[in-house]
């Protein structure tokens, strides 16, 4: 939730986070490696995805770096980075045995994390809402096969419950999305929803693990 006090005006901290994450382990754990790892927010099935952006490393794993990167938080943050709260869906085995690996993840570089479950109507409530601090699925999703579907989850005027559950704005996206929303498919378009995600990816207001394909 980058309208979190916390999070939102801490690159740092969302940085750190995103790099404590071992997205190939949860992989082999959660999903028997049957996905794709997310180097990026645009679906690999979807034209305007870039194989190239696996090298930017926006999924790395590096606990060391990650530590460093909450020393800086804390000093942008004043002192000590509260207890962070997860909200996520279900209480079977499963998902808690999920939010107790990432709750293990982020704490293994020097940051508080609680789990707070609940059933899925009032998670997607309270989402909506702007009320959880850090929200744990759900956040990218796209209705049709295009890239702009997942781009307009970043535009200020689609803040959810319109899609946008980040609650992510950036004037310079929202111009681009405003151009891009209204072009048709192409090679521009395609350069332009590439430079977006980008955009996206270098804020870190969310860490994205896996996309569901074989």
């Amino acid at each position: 939730n980058m309208q979190d006090p916390v999070l939102g005006k801490n690159k740092a901290l969302r940085q750190a986070i995103s790099l404590a994450v071992n997205r190939e382990r949860l992989n082999e754990i959660f999903y028997n490696d049957r996905w794709r790892i997310a180097h990026s927010l645009l679906h690999p099935l979807l034209n305007e995805y870039d194989p190239a952006i696996v090298d930017e490393q926006f999924s790395q794993y590096d606990p060391q770096a990650a530590r460093r990167l909450v020393a800086e938080a804390e000093r942008i943050h004043g002192g000590p980075i509260p207890e962070l709260i997860i909200g996520m869906a279900g209480g079977d085995t499963f998902h808690r045995q999920f939010g107790q690996f990432i709750q293990r993840q982020i704490e293994a570089v020097d940051l508080k994390v609680r789990i707070d479950f609940t059933d899925w109507p009032t998670y997607i409530d309270r989402m909506n809402k702007g009320q959880l601090q850090i929200f744990g699925g759900g956040g990218v999703r796209f209705a049709t096969p295009d890239g702009i579907s997942v781009l307009g989850m970043f535009a200020t005027k689609y803040w959810a419950p319109l899609g946008n559950s980040f609650f992510y704005s950036d004037p310079e996206y929202d111009e681009l999305y405003d151009q891009i929303e209204v072009m048709f498919a192409g090679p521009e378009r395609t350069e332009l929803a590439r430079r977006m995600e980008r955009m996206v990816l270098a804020d870190y207001p969310g860490v994205f693990t896996t996309h569901r394909v074989q």
